[in-house]
């Protein structure tokens, strides 16, 4: 009798499982699931979740199988990920650290290796003199979170953890979901309850909406920005707006001259992020995304006032206040961004 080592078995039992997962998650995250497939998507799901783990990815040695993975495979920033020497310096840390990383890990690969299935960079945002009172208080400029190296020991008062990059490895459909369910399940259960989960996230079509309404990129006054921004996540018609709203993130604050200068990011979107806010109870954040699914249900029915409405009830009181009440003289003709409102 041959012998069959115990971590080829689980190998090949969880690739059955990624690819089973794979196969049914796009009909899921679309709700069209039926029957017998919703109790296979269950079952796969909680078996992931038992074999797959959230790891955190230190700058020590016995990392390095990990590190060599995430080298230039950043997909939103580019600067502190191109080589193992930038990660240690800008990205790599423990969970007591200013920045930390962790990614959802396939812990029986070909051979016994730890694959990466995703990845998440956080920031830790530190308690100060003067505590943060709001979202507008959410460190607003990716270049600074990128360019500053990473303090090995943080404050242990934490105002707000910044995801600010995410990458998938397309091992696994839908892996970047569940990597986000998985961290605030695993953050949840450590920092206190006033601690906000944010993301600083690019928004990379708004350069070519504006183009579309004939309105310029430039020149724009702070608060009209900010509506233009609204109007557009209110049509919903962002990538990464959907993947954060999907998962059950609102819309927090909307962060200007926020990019790296010259990113690609920086072009795509006229230099402004979105703060998404995932709240700490996991309930709340299941109602967000089942709100979220139904506002998506509307625009493909082509009701885009219900779609508008239902995200703009998915936004921070100041963005709201600010999308329902908009300026009654604008600086440049966007009278086309008024009638979107």
């Amino acid at each position: 009798m041959s012998f069959i080592p115990a971590f080829s078995v689980a190998s090949v039992q969880v690739a059955s499982a990624i690819e089973q997962y794979s196969a049914l998650y796009p009909r899921y995250r679309g709700g069209s699931l039926e029957g017998d497939e919703q109790h296979i998507f269950s079952d796969v799901s909680k078996a992931l979740h038992d074999l797959l783990r959230l790891e955190v990815i230190t700058p020590a040695p016995e990392d390095a199988d990990l590190q060599a993975q995430l080298v230039g495979k950043d997909q939103v920033h580019d600067f502190g990920a191109r080589s193992v020497d930038e990660l240690k310096a800008y990205r790599l840390g423990t969970l007591r650290s200013s920045k930390t990383a962790l990614a959802l890990i396939n812990p029986y690969g070909a051979d016994g290796r730890r694959d990466i299935l995703a990845a998440i960079y956080l920031y830790w945002q530190q308690g100060g003199i003067v505590p943060m009172t709001g979202f507008p208080d959410l460190k607003g400029h990716v270049d600074a979170i990128l360019s500053e190296p990473v303090a090995q020991e943080r404050s242990p008062v934490t105002d707000a953890v910044i995801f600010y990059s995410i990458s998938t490895f397309n091992s696994m459909k839908g892996a970047g979901q569940m990597l986000i369910s998985r961290l605030h399940e695993s953050l949840n259960a450590q920092l206190p309850s006033a601690a906000v989960f944010s993301t600083l996230s690019p928004l990379r079509g708004f350069g070519k909406w504006l183009d579309a309404q004939g309105l310029p990129r430039e020149g724009w006054a702070d608060d009209d920005l900010r509506l233009a921004a609204l109007v557009f996540l209110q049509e919903n018609r962002d990538g990464v707006q959907m993947f954060h709203m999907g998962n059950g993130a609102v819309i927090g604050d909307i962060k200007l001259n926020a990019n790296a200068p010259g990113s690609k990011d920086d072009a795509l979107g006229c230099n402004v992020m979105v703060n998404y806010i995932y709240v700490r109870s996991a309930d709340t954040v299941a109602q967000h995304a089942a709100d979220y699914a139904r506002a998506c249900a509307a625009k493909a029915a082509g009701d885009e006032a219900q779609c508008a409405g239902l995200i703009r009830a998915k936004m921070a009181p100041h963005l709201r206040d600010l999308a329902a009440a908009p300026p009654p003289t604008f600086h440049l003709p966007v009278a086309d961004v008024g009638r979107h409102i």
